[in-house]
């Protein structure tokens, strides 16, 4: 690692420094990068070598896959130090520039690579697409739709990755039209880009534009994923139409060439679990027992069984599993609640707590309510409530 202080120094030309790169470079190649690191910083500490932009753009690469912010600090500070230098202009170089912001925003520094980015005297493609990126991973999706009216048409529309990050930011500041606009120019991605196809379904759904999503699903059937269902199935169940959740199911079975996940039987459970008729039910969990056993499905089939009046069969599920996680025990303590079983939901309580589970606001809230039903579980919740107040 490199040490805390910047050193002072003077640059002088060395023919070492071909050599040097090449060393630091296997480094790189074979994984070592804290050798790479050291190796550079020692050559750096008794000045053995000036850095060059091969130098520069190679550490940079080594700090983007270990993701130390200090470090990128004092390499960004070393790059800063060589504008004293009459070489290749290390400190304007683009491609320097462009993976110094990428670093940034890998380390989670986005005013950091905001500042960089501002600072950059050209700006292409990949370089807008780089900070939005940054912006909406931070949830900063307000920067990146200010952002993109300032970006040139040539550029803006050119890339389905550049219109999906824009789309994004629409979804989330609820700005239909200026999305809408965003699907008329990206029609020429569709349906190649799969991603870009993928957010136009999610944007029509979050604004109950069924009519819009599906004719988009429909259009181009031969190139659906499963993602593309995934997100028609979970509109459904938000919007309480399980009947249409267990329709796409069934279609999704005629689809030769998409294999159905655990995410796709945990909304079908859920749909189920949300009216669908028994018969229904049975058919498609005797599907799921053939495939894969997995912690999702299980949890989903716990609340199916329980939301259907088959607390029994939903306990059984719970206990044959090898391992639980606090989204299993949240599920079991809601039944609870349902069914009126307050010690059944302090006996699970305090089994998570033993096995290792921290309790979570949801769990706190079921809980409680559970207890509340029952007016000798006073000192109960009193203790509860401690607890709570200690976390």
């Amino acid at each position: 690692m490199l040490v805390s202080l910047i050193f002072k120094r003077t640059y002088r030309p060395n023919v070492n420094t071909i050599q040097w790169n090449k060393t630091i470079q296997n480094h790189q190649s074979n994984g070592n990068y804290q050798q790479a690191l050291k190796l550079f910083q020692l050559g750096i500490e008794k000045n053995t070598f000036q850095p060059n932009s091969v130098t520069y753009l190679t550490i940079l690469d080594i700090c983007k896959e270990l993701k130390s912010l200090p470090t990128v600090r004092k390499i960004h500070h070393l790059i800063d130090e060589s504008k004293n230098l009459n070489n290749d202009d290390i400190q304007n170089n683009p491609r320097i520039r462009s993976l110094l912001m990428d670093v940034y925003i890998k380390c989670q520094d986005i005013d950091s690579a905001y500042k960089i980015f501002q600072s950059m005297n050209e700006r292409n493609l990949i370089d807008y697409c780089a900070i939005m990126t940054g912006f909406n991973h931070q949830k900063q999706y307000e920067k990146t739709f200010e952002l993109s009216k300032q970006i040139p048409a040539s550029i803006k529309y050119s890339s389905p990755v550049l219109c999906t990050l824009i789309l994004q930011a629409c979804i989330e500041l609820n700005k239909y039209d200026d999305g809408y606009k965003i699907h008329q120019y990206g029609k020429k991605f569709l349906p190649n880009n799969k991603i870009f196809m993928n957010e136009l379904l999610n944007f029509y759904l979050k604004f109950h534009q069924e009519k819009q999503a599906l004719d988009i699903f429909d259009k181009y059937q031969n190139q659906q994923t499963i993602i593309d269902y995934s997100l028609l199935m979970k509109y459904y169940n938000r919007q309480y139409q399980p009947d249409k959740t267990i329709e796409l199911c069934y279609r999704l079975k005629n689809h030769s060439h998409i294999q159905i996940d655990h995410i796709i039987y945990v909304l079908v459970l859920q749909a189920i679990a949300n009216g669908c008729c028994l018969h229904t039910s049975e058919q498609i969990y005797n599907q799921i027992k053939k495939s894969q056993t997995h912690m999702d499905i299980n949890n989903a089939l716990i609340n199916m069984y329980g939301k259907l009046g088959n607390l029994d069969q939903a306990e059984k599920i719970f206990n044959s599993m090898s391992k639980h996680n606090i989204v299993s025990y949240n599920i079991l303590l809601n039944l609870y609640g349902l069914y009126y079983q307050s010690d059944k939901a302090l006996k699970t309580y305090h089994q998570m707590c033993q096995h290792g589970h921290q309790p979570d606001d949801k769990t706190y809230v079921l809980l409680l309510h559970t207890l509340s039903q029952t007016p000798n579980k006073i000192n109960d919740v009193k203790r509860i409530f401690s607890t709570i107040e200690e976390h």
